[in-house]
């Protein structure tokens, strides 16, 4: 049976005992406490019971089963077991372990760390500017209000931004990400991602600038003034909006896709190496694989498909140093 620190009184949770005590008081020596064994011996009493209210402290849990606790008003640590495990910082700014199993993690009000842990966690930031880490398994992380910062880690993971400005990074594995409002960065990392900016004006990478990808992504600016950086084998939508597409000495094969390029409103942005400076000819060919669709080359080099009758000037298109480039997508 587990006992936890809270403010007065005892009460059963499932097969968890907690016992609560008053702020400034010492807890009992656990070797001295006798488990209740049913619901009926561990009735609280009066009105001075409650579930961890008490002042900021730091909360570990057993392994011997799940638990589902709430912290305190102020700033809590809240460590899960190896099972499936519910937990909900409050109020204050909470640190929450999920640890191993499918756990449900809740930061609610303020700013919120929380650390999924392994398993198929989900996890809620809630109010504040929270850090959300997904680490092991497939997880699905919300950032809700506030600028969030959320990292997918290792698996197949689902994440979304929600209000404000808000840092999403997939990591490995074939993710999702969904900016939402505000102005938002996404970055799919390793994997197939699919990666939607929603609205505002967002950063969204399908692959960095050196390259660092291995899946062909589905990559949509959405609503706003959008830059998407473009690996080979993705597929770029600027949604509304003047948007800017970025392909460049980065691509090693067939280049990215871009359906919906206006060129009364978008820009098509070649970056170089400054070592090998800029390219000396852009030219298109045919695409062999579609008589609609012309292939963008710089000299032998692959980078974008456009279809023929959207495809930019070519005195349209901007070259641009990998160091501008870096400045100009932050």
């Amino acid at each position: 049976m587990l006992f936890l620190a809270g403010l007065m009184g005892m009460m059963i949770v499932g097969s968890v005992a907690v016992l609560s005590i008053a702020p400034g008081e010492d807890g009992p020596d656990p070797d001295d406490i006798d488990a209740p064994t049913s619901a009926d011996e561990a009735q609280p009493t009066g009105s001075d019971h409650g579930l961890l209210e008490a002042a900021a402290q730091q909360l570990v849990l057993t392994d011997e089963g799940g638990i589902m606790t709430a912290g305190s008003p102020d700033a809590d640590v809240l460590t899960g077991t190896d099972v499936t495990d519910h937990l909900s910082g409050g109020d204050g700014s909470d640190t929450i372990l999920g640890g191993a199993g499918d756990d449900s993690l809740e930061g609610e009000d303020d700013a919120d760390r929380i650390e999924a842990g392994s398993g198929n966690d989900t996890a809620h930031g809630g109010a504040g500017d929270d850090l959300l880490s997904g680490e092991e398994g497939d997880d699905s992380l919300f950032g809700h209000d506030g600028s969030d910062t959320l990292s997918g880690g290792d698996g197949a993971d689902t994440l979304e931004g929600g209000l404000g400005d808000d840092w999403l990074s997939g990591d490995e594995g074939s993710d999702a990400l969904h900016g939402r409002e505000g102005n938002d960065t996404l970055s799919g990392g390793l994997g197939i991602d699919t990666l939607f900016g929603g609205d505002g004006d967002d950063l969204v990478s399908g692959t960095s600038m050196r390259g660092i990808d291995d899946g062909s992504d589905f990559v949509n600016g959405g609503a706003g003034q959008d830059v998407l950086v473009l690996g080979d084998g993705d597929t770029g939508h600027g949604g509304d909006g003047a948007d800017s597409f970025l392909t460049g000495y980065w691509m090693q094969a067939g280049g990215a896709e871009i359906a919906d390029f206006d060129s009364t409103a978008d820009r098509m942005i070649v970056v170089y190496d400054e070592a090998d400076g800029p390219p000396n000819d852009l030219t298109y060919t045919a695409d062999p694989d579609d008589e609609g669709s012309v292939l963008l080359r710089a000299e032998d080099q692959v980078l974008a498909r456009f279809a023929a009758a959207t495809a930019p000037a070519l005195g349209d298109i901007i070259l641009m140093s990998a160091s501008e480039a870096e400045s100009f997508a932050i």
